[in-house]
C-alpha cells in the first residue's frame, strides 16, 4: 500500500474541493480547512503578546493542536509539561511565560493566561513559514520526581514519524484513531498528533478516560487505540468489543496475560514502543498470545559501555549517543529482551540482586494483585520492602493472621529467590502510585511505605 508521510510544513496544505477530516467526535468531522482557520485566528493574537514560551493545558485535543500550531507559526516556543493536573502546572510556571488552556485559572501564577476560545475574534490571512529548526520543550519527572527538559526540533518529530510509519501505517489505514494518553507525553505527542497528521489519519478530539467508553464506540467505523498498559489492565473483555485494527501501548512493562486477553476480546495483538522522551522511540513488538523480543527500528544501535548500554539513533542528536538506564539481553543484532532498570539492580551484602525479578515473583503469590519492591535501610542495614495490593480474601487472612501468611510468602519465595532478596518488610496499600504513563516514582514509594508503617 503506497502512503505519504508528510511534514508539519504541510500539514495545513489546503484543497477546497477535497476537505480532508482532521478530527472528529460523535459524527461531525473537523476539516483541514476549519483547522486552519483556527489556527489562523489565534496566531494573529500571539503575535501581539510578549510571551515567547507558552505552556499549554487542554482536555480537548483539538483546541491542543491549534494552540500547538498558532504557537510554532507566532515563532513562540510550546512547553509541555507532563502534569496531569492543572494546580501542578500553576506551581511549575518558572518554566513559561504565558498559559494558555481551557480552564478557568483560580489560583495565582507568574505568567499570563489565555484562554483562545472564548476570547479570539474572526480573523483572516496567511501563516509564515516554519522552519524545521524550531524547538518544542517536553518534560519527563524521570525517576526523581523533578521536571527535567527536553527540547525537540519539528525535525526531529518529522523524522520520527517516517521511522515508525512503516511498521503501522498499513494497519492505521481507513481507522479513526481513539486516544487514552495526553498529547503533553512525547508518546501522545508522538502518535496522537505527529503520526496521525502526518499520515492523514482523523483523531477524536476527546480523549478515552474509561474503557466503557472505548466500548461505545461500536459502530461501522474501524478504529485505533493508542493507549497505555494501565489501560488496558481496566479493560472487561465482557464488554463488546468495538472493531479495532491496531492498539498501541507504550509508558511501562504490559504484562503478557493482558495482551492474550485483548487479543481474545478485539482479535488483534498489542503492539508495543520502547522510547523515552529523550530517546525518541527504539524499537516496536507486536504480541497476541506468545513472548517475543523487541526489534530495533532502522538505524537504532545500541553498544555495551562497561555496565550500560549506549544508544545511537536517527532521533538523536547526540554525536556520542545516550547512556541507557535500562538492561538489555540482545538475541541477535536487531532483537531483545529487556532485563529491567539498571537503578533496580542493586548490591545487597555483596550479592547483586535484581528488584525487577523479587517483584515478579511477589506478583506471582496467590492473592497478590500488584507490587513494588525497593531496598529500605532501617536500623543502619539495608533490607528489601514490597508495597502490596491484595485481593479482599488476602487482605483479611493477612490482617487475621500476619505472621503466618508472611512465613507462607517467604517460604514460597524461597523456592525462587535468595535468602537476601526474599523481603523482609510488608505493606498493603490499596493501589501502587502512578503517574499518567503507568510509571513509578521511587522516591514517592519510599514515602508511601514508610507512611503505612
Amino acid at each position: 500500500m503506497s502512503y505519504q508521510v508528510r511534514s508539519i510544513l504541510q500539514w495545513l496544505d489546503t484543497d477546497s474541493s477535497n476537505p480532508v477530516p482532521v478530527f472528529w467526535f460523535k459524527d461531525q468531522f473537523i476539516s483541514v480547512q476549519d483547522l486552519r482557520g483556527e489556527v489562523v485566528e489565534l496566531h494573529h493574537h500571539l503575535l501581539t503578546l510578549s510571551a515567547k514560551r507558552v505552556a499549554l493545558y487542554f482536555e480537548d485535543h483539538y483546541s491542543f493542536v491549534i494552540s500547538l500550531l498558532a504557537c510554532l507559526y507566532a515563532k513562540k516556543i510550546p512547553v509541555l509539561l507532563s502534569q496531569t493536573k492543572l494546580s501542578r502546572i500553576a506551581i511549575e510556571s518558572q518554566h513559561y511565560d504565558l498559559l494558555l488552556s481551557e480552564h478557568t485559572i483560580d489560583q495565582d501564577i507568574d505568567g499570563e493566561v489565555f484562554q483562545p476560545r472564548e476570547s479570539l475574534q474572526p480573523v483572516s490571512g496567511d501563516l509564515p513559514a516554519l522552519s524545521l529548526q524550531q524547538t518544542i520543550e517536553l518534560f519527563t519527572s524521570g525517576s526523581s520526581g523533578h521536571p527535567k527538559k527536553v527540547v525537540k526540533t519539528l525535525q526531529q518529530m518529522d523524522d520520527e514519524s517516517r521511522l515508525i510509519a512503516p511498521l503501522l501505517h498499513s494497519r492505521l489505514a481507513d481507522s479513526c484513531l481513539l486516544t487514552t494518553v495526553n498529547p503533553c507525553h512525547l508518546y501522545g505527542l508522538t502518535f496522537t498528533v505527529w503520526l496521525p497528521f502526518s499520515l492523514g489519519i482523523p483523531v477524536n478530539r476527546k480523549r478515552v478516560i474509561f474503557p466503557e467508553e472505548f466500548s461505545a464506540h461500536v459502530t461501522n467505523r474501524c478504529y485505533t487505540l493508542i493507549t497505555s498498559p494501565a489501560f488496558l489492565k481496566r479493560i472487561d473483555e465482557t464488554l463488546p468489543p468495538p472493531p479495532t485494527s491496531l492498539v498501541l501501548s507504550a509508558g511501562g512493562p504490559l504484562d503478557l496475560p493482558v495482551t492474550t486477553k485483548i487479543n481474545a476480546w478485539l482479535g488483534v495483538g498489542v503492539d508495543e514502543i520502547y522510547g523515552s522522551t529523550e530517546t525518541g522511540v527504539m524499537a516496536h513488538r507486536y504480541r497476541e498470545t506468545i513472548e517475543r523480543p523487541w526489534r530495533c527500528l532502522p538505524d537504532v544501535r545500541f553498544t555495551p559501555i562497561e555496565d550500560h548500554w549506549l544508544l545511537k539513533s536517527p532521533l538523536v542528536t547526540e554525536v556520542t549517543g545516550l547512556a541507557l538506564s535500562d538492561a538489555l539481553t540482545f538475541v541477535d543484532d536487531d532483537c531483545f529482551h529487556l532485563a529491567g532498570r539498571l537503578s533496580r539492580l542493586i548490591k545487597l551484602e555483596e550479592k547483586r540482586i535484581s528488584l525487577d525479578e523479587i517483584e515478579r515473583q511477589v506478583l506471582a503469590l496467590e492473592g497478590i494483585i500488584d507490587a513494588a519492591v525497593m531496598a529500605i535501610t532501617q536500623r543502619g542495614r539495608k533490607r528489601i520492602a514490597a508495597l502490596v495490593v491484595m485481593s479482599a480474601e488476602q487482605e483479611q487472612q493477612w490482617r487475621l493472621n500476619r505472621i503466618a501468611t508472611e512465613r507462607l510468602w517467604r517460604k514460597t519465595l524461597g523456592i525462587y529467590l535468595e535468602d537476601i532478596a526474599i523481603p523482609r518488610y510488608w505493606r498493603s496499600v490499596t493501589s501502587i502510585p502512578c503517574d499518567a504513563l503507568h510509571k513509578r516514582q521511587e522516591s514517592r514509594l519510599q514515602e508511601l511505605f514508610f507512611e503505612t508503617h
